[in-house]
């Protein structure tokens, strides 16, 4: 199956990558080339798509587009892990804007938006895929996301400034933070063990 990502289309695709503003379609010609790197607590994810703009009859030649991921789990009663958070960074095709995607539970508040705090502290840092609760670190910067769409679950994102990127690649520590509709605030520690690397990484060449 060769995969087609259709610009322009107001739909959101987070199975492989979590990128906002395309569509899938499918072409049974050729298996779709991916790729699944781990780096640290990171996982750098690429595949080989092909991009038909709105308008076009044909799709571009086969290009390569890659995230950084990370997944985060919390322990239910009775010891069950559920999916808590992902937490996604990468280019939309044909952009070089890097985007930083979070995959949140429902009930949420939705107008206070998600914030990613970042700071030099790496305190109360999870054990890979075990999130807990915990306070925000003090003097920490912000990013602050936008909720875009709900259903299973609830998707934030941000387009970020280099600014951003670099701040992110040079933090010890970084909390994920948002708020539920009882009014509870949820603060949830991310690993950046790996990120830089990750981020930074060359996509794998089959």
């Amino acid at each position: 199956m060769k995969l087609l990502l259709k610009t322009g289309a107001a739909q959101l695709w987070i199975a492989s990558f979590v990128w906002s503003g395309a569509a899938l379609a499918a072409d049974d010609d050729v298996m779709p080339s991916s790729t699944t790197v781990a780096y640290g607590d990171w996982t750098q994810n690429c595949m080989l798509v092909q991009v038909q703009k709105e308008g076009e009859a044909q799709p571009g030649a086969p290009q390569r587009v890659c995230e950084v991921r990370q997944v985060l789990n919390a322990q239910q009663e009775g010891g069950e892990m559920q999916r808590l958070l992902t937490v996604a960074v990468g280019k939309l095709p044909e952009s070089d804007t890097d985007r930083l995607v979070i995959q949140t539970p429902i009930n949420v508040a939705l107008r206070s938006g998600v914030t990613m705090r970042l700071g030099a502290t790496a305190d109360a840092q999870p054990a890979k895929g075990g999130a807990v609760s915990a306070a925000p670190a003090e003097g920490s910067e912000q990013i602050l996301l936008t909720y875009m769409t709900c259903n299973q679950f609830c998707i934030a994102e941000k387009e970020l400034t280099p600014a951003q990127m670099d701040l992110l690649k040079g933090s010890e520590a970084a909390s994920v933070a948002f708020d539920m509709t009882n009014g509870q605030e949820l603060s949830v520690p991310l690993s950046l063990k790996g990120f830089k690397s990750a981020i930074s990484a060359a996509a794998p060449v089959n």
